[in-house]
């Protein structure tokens, strides 16, 4: 028996690095596992892998710099799986400059990414949660 044996977890920029291996893990206890990241490629080879260590999963391309790409992996998370357990938000981008040399838009972006993103996507899947998981309602509130 798994940790996650029956659980859905998304995994949010987990086509590498961390987020690859989180997702990795998440599946090798059991998990089914939502993929996302903005390149294709890359989504289909961490599915790929985890089906081939005998773990299920579905991948999402998208972009969290855009809302309606969050709306996108909740929906298909819900369309595969029937609901969402696990949100784990490892998407995120460092700086590629020094402060100094950095522009505005670079912060921008990065402020974005790494923190309204997540804050967007967390309050997206666990109002989902809530209006349809009667424990989570009770303890919610």
């Amino acid at each position: 028996m798994g940790l996650h044996d029956g659980k859905v977890a998304i995994v949010t920029g987990s086509t590498w690095g961390i987020g690859k291996a989180s997702a990795i893990l998440f599946a090798s206890e059991g998990a089914k596992v939502v993929v996302t990241g903005r390149r294709k490629e890359l989504c289909k080879e961490v599915v790929s892998e985890i089906k081939a260590a005998g773990g299920e999963a579905i991948y999402v391309c998208a972009d969290l710099a855009v809302e309606g790409d969050m709306d996108k992996i909740i929906q298909a998370t819900i369309d595969a799986y029937g609901k969402i357990d696990i949100l784990y938000n490892n998407a995120g981008v460092g700086g590629h400059t020094d402060f100094f040399s950095s522009t505005q838009k670079e912060w921008d972006d990065m402020v974005n990414l790494n923190f309204r993103a997540g804050y967007i996507l967390t309050r997206k899947a666990a109002n989902y949660i809530i209006e349809n998981n009667a424990t989570v309602r009770q303890t919610a509130k």
